[in-house]
């Protein structure tokens, strides 16, 4: 079995969160992701296995589904960004102890995925930002404050042309970071069970067959008038607001 679900972090072809070079010089000597980092590190085996499980599900899902569950990837990206928002308030700015930085981080969290599954047009950008700026990390070749910055300049076009263009980004931006990801634990969980060694050519090849499948799949089983549908029942839902509040206006009249 495998030892260390650490080791699949540090395999994936993207940047391992504890190497750094995926975050900024300024905001690694003010987080203190060494002991968070040994936090998930003293993690029982057990607990360990079942989250490379569930990331792996995670990201076929994603892979194959992202268009169709957007609003739960919305809520889940925006969960993890308003954590990121509510340890560095809460450590840096505020200057809590562990117990108080933990709940910071857990309400920034809870408030940005509230925010992101209710306000739509908030949530598609949250999704791609994230989604680019993972896909942008793990692709340029440069590390630090450069890199940071360039993939947050991406994550922020991307994010911006998926308000505009939804279906088609949120479909290419899902099912490529889900691909990618899925196909680096795969490779990694088969190599650690010596069920299969891949090669550089067979794990490029897994992650290529992954994200164009990911890709067709989703266009084939969507299309635009999904979002029209979506469009209308919420407008729908709106008016049946107003009316309800025009009748509770006009009872209390009466």
């Amino acid at each position: 079995m495998i030892s260390d679900f650490l080791t699949f972090l540090k395999n994936l072809p993207f940047p391992s969160p504890g190497s750094g070079s995926i975050l900024p010089d300024s905001f690694r000597e003010q987080i203190p992701l060494d002991s968070i980092f040994s936090f998930f590190s003293d993690m029982n085996n057990s607990v360990k296995i079942a989250g490379a499980g569930v990331t792996l599900i995670l990201a076929l899902i994603a892979c194959f589904l992202g268009y169709k569950l957007a609003k739960l990837f919305m809520s889940i990206t925006g969960f993890l960004a308003g954590c990121i928002i509510g340890l560095t308030v809460g450590y840096k700015v505020l200057k809590l102890g562990a117990p108080l930085t933990a709940l910071c981080t857990l309400a920034g969290g809870i408030l940005l995925s509230l925010l992101a599954y209710r306000i739509y047009v908030a949530g598609i950008f949250i999704l791609c930002f994230i989604l680019a700026f993972i896909a942008a990390a793990a692709l340029l070749p440069l590390n630090g404050d450069i890199q940071f910055f360039l993939s947050t300049l991406i994550g922020f076009i991307i994010g911006s042309l998926a308000v505009k263009f939804i279906r088609p980004v949120i479909i290419f931006s899902s099912a490529l970071t889900g691909g990618w990801i899925a196909s680096g634990l795969i490779v990694t969980l088969c190599e650690q069970m010596n069920i299969y060694t891949f090669t550089h050519f067979t794990s490029g090849g897994l992650t290529l067959i992954l994200c164009l499948l990911g890709i067709l799949v989703q266009f084939f089983t969507t299309s635009d008038e999904d979002e029209v549908k979506r469009r209308k029942k919420k407008e729908q839902k709106k008016r049946e607001r107003r009316e309800r509040k025009e009748q509770k206006r006009l009872q209390k009249q009466n």
